[in-house]
């Protein structure tokens, strides 16, 4: 038997009445791109000449704002109108002239600056004693001989007490202008004495006729071109300039006698050219005592009569800040020219007291 079964009916969705109908509106367009930027180049380049402009005037004003605070810096250390010691650097290779400056003078302290310092402060009655500060491997003959005799007038015609302080070099030249000094202070490192005198020569005749160069010069005289590193030199030539050095060599050791208060015969053994240590030098009379700057200081207050313990009344007797230098001034030469070996002139040879290191050419093949 079957039994039909009715299964329910779902009734089917009303269809939807056209009021029922909902419309969604189309999605908004994509914003158009950026426009590229453009780099205001103009702009940049002016902006930049501007400040280029203002700098460059106000480039004269921070340069003397500079060079004033630097014055009074030194100022500081020293200041006038109560009794001191006046501090003098000898820095550098000793000559006429100096470092070249940035505006094309000459910067750095020399023979004539130095003399100057020692004058004014030999004459000055609040300075009571001198210190020398001295970092120097020498240099021309005459310069350092100007600057000894500074010192000894300084010495005996106002009774001013000078003491030399070493640095890392005061050799040749430098030793003798320290020799002028009542006493001598250095490191037991420092580099001193080669006392001597050297004309340095090179001969370069042979390069020259390797590449065909002719030395074409026209003299007065047999001697007038003695020396000359382009030509051989003679018998003749080297007699004339050896009594030239050897002349020089004696007015040094007598020099340095006068000034240590000793005869030459004193001196003789050590100026053979060699180069000593501090304590070497103390142990062969050149050197009175071992120490540092500040020992040199206490030994000038004590020779100027000042009263030891105080803070010591250092005053410079020409202020030299680094606008001075820039802008130029007269004397003695660069502290790098210490390394570097002398190269003589063509025109001729010249007398040097200095400690530099002898150039020595390597064996052919």
């Amino acid at each position: 038997m079957a039994f039909d079964i009715d299964e329910p009916s779902i009734p089917a969705a009303p269809e939807p009445s056209p009021s029922m109908t909902t419309t969604s509106p189309p999605p908004p367009p994509p914003p158009p791109p950026p426009p590229p930027r453009r780099v205001p180049v103009l702009g940049i380049v002016l902006g930049a000449g501007c400040l280029g402009l203002l700098a460059l005037c106000l480039l004269p004003v921070w340069l003397v704002a500079a060079g004033l605070s630097s014055s009074r810096r030194e100022e500081g250390v020293g200041m006038t109108g109560r009794d001191g010691i006046a501090l003098i650097p000898v820095k550098g290779v000793i000559m006429a002239g100096g470092e070249t400056s940035l505006f094309g003078g000459e910067a750095g302290v020399g023979a004539g600056s130095i003399i100057r310092q020692v004058r004014k402060a030999a004459r000055d009655k609040s300075i009571k004693a001198v210190l020398l500060h001295i970092d120097s491997p020498g240099g021309a003959a005459a310069s350092s001989q100007e600057i000894y005799e500074a010192i000894m007038e300084a010495r005996t015609r106002w009774h001013k007490p000078f003491v030399a302080a070493m640095a890392d070099v005061a050799a040749s030249g430098g030793y003798y202008v320290a020799s002028a000094c009542d006493k001598i202070v250095a490191n037991r490192a420092s580099e001193t004495g080669s006392i001597g005198v050297v004309i340095p020569g090179y001969n370069l005749s042979g390069l020259m006729k390797h590449y065909d160069v002719t030395d074409q010069s026209i003299t007065s005289g047999r001697f007038k071109h003695v020396g000359s590193m382009t030509k051989p030199m003679s018998p003749e030539d080297r007699a004339l300039l050896q009594g030239l050095v050897d002349n020089t060599y004696e007015q040094f050791v007598a020099d340095v006698a006068r000034g240590r208060g000793v005869k030459p015969e004193a001196i003789r053994p050590y100026a053979d050219g060699r180069v000593m240590t501090g304590e070497q030098a103390k142990a062969a009379g050149l050197v009175d005592e071992l120490g540092g700057f500040y020992r040199a200081v206490e030994l000038a207050e004590k020779l100027g009569g000042l009263h030891a313990g105080d803070e010591p009344n250092l005053v410079r007797m020409e202020h030299t800040t680094w606008l001075d230098r820039l802008m130029a001034s007269d004397t003695v030469a660069p502290a790098a020219a210490r390394a570097g070996a002398v190269v003589p002139q063509l025109s001729g040879p010249s007398l040097v007291w200095l400690l530099a290191p002898s150039v020595t050419l390597p064996d052919g093949p």
